[in-house]
């Protein structure tokens, strides 16, 4: 499956290529700038997604889709939730749970979509006060609110007939020309842990202790005279997180819903201590070093290894082999493949679908696992209660870690666990309502306007479905028959709906085209981007022996490296322990081999220092 050629259709708002106004910079910038030399503005934070069809709204430009039959209106994302979604328990005993957690902090760092500049922060502005759908004269034009029929089981209960939505951020272009809208992408799209060391240089600033190359942390005692790093609190938790508690955490962070979902926190902690090790050890190797030279190649080896276990271990478990082989997805070897005419930019179709793909993968708790692995304590998946103070009592960070890599992932279906797709949200003291965040999903592709289902397919190299029974060849009949029962054509089928249909393609966990689609972003991620690991003939590029280093550490080892004292993981650590794929001592797995960076060229200082 080779990387299809994207379509630059000129009534699609984009926004303008800046020149790389530093081309010879080893550093990689906060921002994005000059990741790739020929369109240096592509994949850089607070520029737009990129289509892989025309937008796909009613007017051309803004307004969201209709029925393909008659223009009627599409059925309400809630009802297309309720209908065809659902909620069961169904494990995958092949994977564990880090495979969803791991897509899921990749895709926050590819990927962040805010509301339009207008809109209020409170989320619930596109409902009155009763839960119910505002009169059409006074809604706003921020808002598009997902209908819930009177009838409905769950949202009944709460007397609530709307479920509040406030449209995506465009870019400001887009407000001035007739062309259809483009949305804007928050985070860079490239894979440079943008969600560990920001997407400015300004918000990489709060980040950085700037003492010994570390990143900041906070030292948390751990009984006796020990006292482990934890990622640092902000000093306005009420205002950041909601939370007043003194027991409770609100991380300083690029990345918001590590204060929201406990796993996050957990590789969030992760990453940080990985950097901060490494620039431990650089500055033994390399005691003359300042605190910016261990600072930047420590960022820059971390980044690589992340590259390593994102495409050399997690994309082959997602994806399964046919896929991975199908876009050369693997690296092994330094490698010219840089391509400048390729696009990084974050694709709508994935930012939209990414992350009902992803919550199909989550059980409803999580579960913290000691070392024989039985099972210390559960803690709910999202909850009102803030569980990052439980990631620091003693201890829980390694039962954390083992949980990830323990516990099975949930199969890849159209189920999902309960708390996602019908959540009871408010405080005690006030008035209940309900929130299903699936829903928000499908209304957020509508909102982007992106490709149908039946798009994505033709993109992929399928046929076009003329009749419903064109799905067979990704889907059971039973799905085809759901699909029917709500939509009144397949041209009218949602992508992320669709996608939640098929059937797991080859030894993947998702369909033919959910593997597609991902398989494209993470192409161009890697090709169109000169500070990726294995690209050669650069100043900045990793030397033989040193790639070799990064690619003869497992993400297991890194694990171990971070916890607190792991004594036993399986070396794949995206798959379960089993006959073959053991439980070892973490002293047994290859550890970071940083002889190759003793005396070797420091990088240079960026030309401009803002990004």
């Amino acid at each position: 499956m080779p990387v299809g050629e994207m379509r630059n259709y000129k009534k699609t708002c984009r926004t303008a290529d800046d020149r790389c106004d530093c081309p010879s910079s080893t550093i990689q910038s906060y921002d994005g700038t000059c990741n790739n030399l020929k369109h240096s503005s592509n994949g850089v934070a607070g520029t737009t997604f990129k289509r892989i069809t025309l937008p796909r709204y009613s007017d051309g430009k803004s307004t969201m889709a209709k029925s393909v039959v008659g223009k009627s209106a599409l059925p309400s994302a809630r009802a297309v939730s309720a209908s065809l979604l659902g909620t069961k328990d169904d494990f995958d005993a092949t994977r564990t749970l880090l495979n969803a957690m791991y897509l899921m902090f990749v895709s926050n760092d590819i990927q962040e979509m805010g509301a339009r500049r207008e809109a209020p922060r409170n989320p619930n502005s596109c409902c009155d006060s009763k839960g119910r759908i505002l009169a059409e004269e006074i809604l706003p034009d921020y808002c598009q609110p997902i209908a819930i029929s009177e009838s409905d089981k769950f949202f009944s209960t709460f007397n609530q007939t709307c479920l509040s939505y406030q449209r995506r951020e465009i870019a400001p272009r887009c407000r001035r020309t007739g062309a259809g809208i483009q949305q804007i992408n928050l985070k860079t799209s490239y894979l440079d842990l943008s969600v560990v060391y920001g997407s400015s240089k300004k918000e990489n600033e709060k980040l950085r202790a700037f003492e010994k190359g570390h990143l900041k942390t906070r030292l948390v005692p751990s009984g006796g005279r020990r006292r482990l790093p934890f990622l640092p609190t902000v000093e306005n938790a009420n205002e950041v997180c909601g939370i007043s508690s003194a027991n409770s955490r609100c991380y300083l962070t690029a990345n918001p819903k590590v204060n929201q979902i406990f796993g996050l926190a957990t590789l969030q902690t992760l990453f940080v201590r990985l950097h901060n090790g490494i620039a431990d050890k650089m500055s033994t190797l390399n005691p003359t070093w300042s605190d910016d030279e261990l600072y930047h190649e420590a960022r820059r080896i971390t980044i690589a290894l992340y590259h390593h276990f994102t495409y050399n271990e997690a994309l082959p478990s997602l994806l399964g082999k046919k896929v991975v082989e199908g876009f050369a997805l693997g690296f092994k070897n330094l490698s010219q493949a840089y391509d400048e005419d390729l696009s990084a930019e974050a694709l709508s179709d994935f930012a939209a679908t990414i992350s009902p793909l992803t919550a199909s993968l989550l059980p409803g708790k999580i579960r913290l696992i000691q070392e024989d692995r039985s099972v210390l304590k559960e803690v709910d998946l999202l909850s009102p209660t803030n569980y990052n103070s439980v990631l620091e009592e003693k201890g829980s960070l390694d039962s954390a870690l083992r949980g990830l890599t323990t516990q099975p992932s949930q199969a890849f279906d159209r189920y999902f666990t309960e708390v996602l797709i019908e959540r009871e949200v408010g405080p005690d003291h006030m008035m209940k309502a309900g929130v299903d965040q699936i829903a928000i999903d499908i209304q957020t592709g509508r909102d982007l306007g992106i490709s149908t289902y039946n798009d994505a397919r033709e993109y992929c190299g399928l046929d076009r479905a003329v009749t419903f029974e064109g799905f067979s060849d990704t889907m059971n009949e039973e799905a085809i028959g759901h699909l029917q029962a709500v939509y009144q054509s397949p041209e009218d089928v949602d992508l992320s709906v669709g996608l939640l249909q098929e059937s797991p393609f080859g030894d993947g966990m998702l369909g033919f085209t959910g593997g597609c689609l991902i398989g494209e972003q993470f192409t161009r991620l890697r090709l169109a981007d000169r500070f990726f690991a294995n690209v050669a003939g650069f100043n900045h590029s990793f030397t033989e022996a040193q790639l070799n280093s990064i690619l003869a550490t497992r993400f297991s080892t890194v694990i171990c490296d971070a916890s607190d004292q792991m004594m036993n993981i399986q070396p794949d650590v995206f798959r379960p322990i089993s006959p073959t794929n053991p439980l070892i001592s973490c002293t047994d797995l290859p550890a970071l081999d940083l002889a190759p960076w003793i005396n070797s060229k420091l990088p240079q200082a960026m030309c401009d220092k803002k990004r």
